[in-house]
């Protein structure tokens, strides 16, 4: 029996997007008690967006989407600029829809909304949460680490007040084992064009929040999931690793697929290594060319997603290589055949599960690792973007699963990898019994166990479940305050005297909005009346507000909170004791000893007020 609903925010972008509908079925699969609706934007610059959603749709009638309407992107040369602040400012404009959406299609169902759960670039939706009465719950889909370093950026501002330097030394930033140094951070932290402050504000917007939900395990992130107690920071909830173990989600060309498959099929065990760079990674023809190089020298097997820059628009995803024999080293891809293919698309869950990948060159995207543990096949860090440098450091320094290709790459800088580089990282990675390799095979194991009944992840999903149901179904005591007119302040200050240490104060106009609070909540909302002027002491007055609480309220809800205790309405004008379905008119007059019997009745409060 459904309890209670949830709203998921995701970010637009097939990563985001992906990892948030991949923790909302794996919680409904934990836990049939919970609703999902999904508020879902869809930007011109991320179409495929539309098609995952129609997949989902189709295959799991289990999650709900509402599609919010398109809203005008920041100019782009702001994406050129900071893709962090782009992303930030565009998600922002959403908030007014996403709040109507809630009000118009989630608080008007039955069920009650237990919480809103936003990606990390949606930090300002935390406040919808709050204008709403309801918990938010942050779901970050990078690593644990890097929410520290996320924590981290507003203390270090608060000392230092700039960006990061190029210069500047090594940081010691609590989420990581080692001092990280310049050219291991985000590309962002150095930015000047607002995408460092734009972080540095999610960073505090997350310390607002009732939750952190994190894809990865305490196995592997030890050390910074024990960094956050003691600081202030919500409840951390490891989740992870949540993957697409079925490679299900509609991402390319099924004859594509099948071809490359059946080559796999034919490589011997662990003998082929797989390099491929995310959704969004690309390289030049240079670049191209002196991978094929350090390919053929290292003389392993290989499998190559090979793909091209957009030429015409930055914000369009790469394109697959063409004419690769004008782009290839002359008689490369004849030396080559039988031992290598190069694709444009790959299934990369499928191919990293495939016995014949002994190695993944990836771009370090949290998503990429975590596929890449799961089926045990060791990595060569090639970071692109975001926060892809930050999880190579971590992957090489700090926990040694991973082979350094490279750290402090950035698309985009000009930088040219060369062939002798990839060359000599190729035939590391390959080694059968490299110590990286039986780390990699060990936590292979430790990830496989943390999601089972038992594991760390397992138990970490109950506690955040168990807290979820828990703002739902534990009756709170509530104070509503109907407006016909400002109240006078002495009156409202006699009914906080006692309650201001746990009362959280939420101002609306909406009585859906009312409906869904739960905790200690005062909520001021001003009743529609006409001309106040026209209005007459006394009865008439009392069923205005009467009939205006059923109309919005609905007999329902006024009904089944009559079953368990009575809804007293406070008239600070002349009254009498009025019953009607359940509920209790009370006349408060000044005298005290009636305002205190009632404040402390542990009953819910409906004060009419009247000035």
């Amino acid at each position: 029996m459904k309890r209670a609903e949830l709203v998921f925010i995701p970010t637009p972008g097939m990563g985001h997007l992906a990892s948030t509908l991949a923790f909302a079925k794996h919680l409904l699969d934990r836990d049939d008690r919970f609703s999902i609706t999904v508020l879902v934007m869809n930007p011109a610059f991320a179409p495929t967006n539309h098609s995952l959603v129609q997949f989902i749709a189709a295959s799991d009638t289990r999650v709900r989407f509402i599609h919010l309407p398109q809203v005008d992107p920041p100019p782009k040369e702001l994406f050129f600029k900071s893709v962090e602040k782009f992303i930030t400012e565009y998600v922002e404009n959403y908030r007014s829809h996403v709040k109507e959406a809630i009000i118009n299609h989630v608080l008007s169902a039955s069920l009650p909304l237990a919480g809103l759960v936003v990606d990390l670039f949606c930090s300002s939706m935390i406040d919808v949460a709050h204008e709403l009465g309801v918990p938010s719950y942050v779901f970050f889909t990078a690593n644990a680490a890097f929410f520290g370093f996320m924590l981290y950026l507003p203390t270090r501002h608060d000392q230092v007040g700039i960006e990061f330097r190029e210069t500047d030394p090594e940081s010691v930033i609590p989420s990581y084992v080692n001092p990280v140094p310049p050219g291991a951070l985000s590309s962002f932290a150095l930015n000047k064009e607002g995408g460092y402050i734009c972080n540095v504000n999610h960073g505090r917007k997350y310390k607002e929040a009732d939750g952190i939900i994190i894809n990865t395990f305490s196995e592997l992130e030890s050390h910074a999931a024990s960094s956050f107690f003691n600081d202030g920071t919500p409840p951390v909830y490891t989740v992870g690793p949540m993957i697409d173990l079925k490679g299900k989600a509609p991402s390319g060309d099924n004859q594509a697929k099948h071809e490359i498959m059946k080559w796999l099929d034919d490589q011997p065990p662990s003998s082929v290594v797989f390099l491929c760079f995310g959704s969004r990674g690309s390289f030049g023809e240079p670049q191209l060319k002196e991978t094929a190089l350090g390919l053929e020298r290292s003389g392993h097997r290989f499998l190559w997603s090979a793909r091209l820059p957009s030429r015409d628009d930055g914000l369009a995803k790469p394109t697959d290589a063409e004419n690769l024999e004008e782009i290839l080293p002359p008689g490369f891809l004849e030396r080559t055949r039988g031992i290598g293919m190069i694709c444009g698309w790959a299934p990369q869950v499928e191919v990293l599960a495939h016995k014949a990948i002994g190695g993944f060159v990836s771009h370090c995207g949290w998503n990429s690792i975590l596929e890449s543990l799961w089926h045990g096949v060791p990595i060569a860090t090639w970071p692109l973007y975001a926060e892809q440098q930050t999880n190579a450091f971590q992957m090489v320094r700090d926990l040694g699963l991973a082979v350094e290709l490279k750290i402090n790459y950035r698309l985009g800088s000009g930088v040219l990898v060369m062939a002798e580089e990839i060359e000599n990282a190729v035939k590391c990675l390959m080694e059968a019994d490299s110590e990286v390799r039986k780390r990699v095979k060990e936590m292979s194991e430790k990830s496989r166990q943390a999601v089972i009944e038992g594991g760390s992840s397992y138990a970490s999903l109950g506690r955040l479940i168990e807290a979820m149901i828990a703002n739902v179904t534990v009756p709170a005591r509530k104070f509503y305050f109907l407006l016909f007119e400002r109240p006078h302040q002495n009156f409202l200050k006699l009914v906080f005297r006692d309650l201001h240490t746990n009362t959280t104060e939420t101002r609306t106009f909406d009585m859906k909005v009312a409906k869904n609070h739960m905790g200690h909540h005062c909520v001021f909302f001003n009743i529609p009346t006409g001309n106040e002027g026209d209005l007459e002491w006394g009865d008439n007055v009392r069923q205005v507000g009467f009939e205006y609480v059923c109309q919005n309220l609905g007999d329902d809800f006024i009904d089944d909170i009559g079953k368990t205790r009575t809804i007293m309405m406070g008239c600070v004008w002349v009254g009498v004791l009025w019953d009607q379905s359940n509920i209790c008119i009370v006349h408060l007059s000044e005298e005290l000893s009636i305002l205190e019997e009632v404040l402390h009745s542990g009953k819910d409060i409906l004060f009419i007020i009247v000035q």
